[in-house]
């Protein structure tokens, strides 16, 4: 089993990344409030979008992530109404 601390690139690597419009898997598992281990199945799965791998890094495309992250917004039943209710009076 990888221990998840050597998974945590550099703070300057990490910099690096940003300023190119990627972000560290393990960054991403932050992001998502989920267990590293979650992000890693769900990436073996298929249920992440493509990434890039820099030697051992696991890396994505920030656009990516946050395409998937607004992909799986949740709508409530009120907001549903509410949003069907300005459509017709439009």
């Amino acid at each position: 089993m990888t221990n998840e601390n050597e998974n945590h690139p550099s703070e300057p690597l990490r910099q690096m990344l940003r300023d190119h419009g990627f972000i560290a898997e393990i960054d991403v598992s932050d992001l998502k409030g989920e267990k590293y281990s979650t992000t890693r199945i769900k990436r073996s799965r298929g249920e992440m979008p493509p990434h890039f791998k820099l030697g051992g890094l696991i890396c994505n495309a920030v656009d990516d992530i946050i395409g998937e992250i607004k992909s799986n917004r949740i709508v409530t039943a009120a907001a549903q109404r509410r949003t069907a209710g300005a459509d017709l009076l439009a």
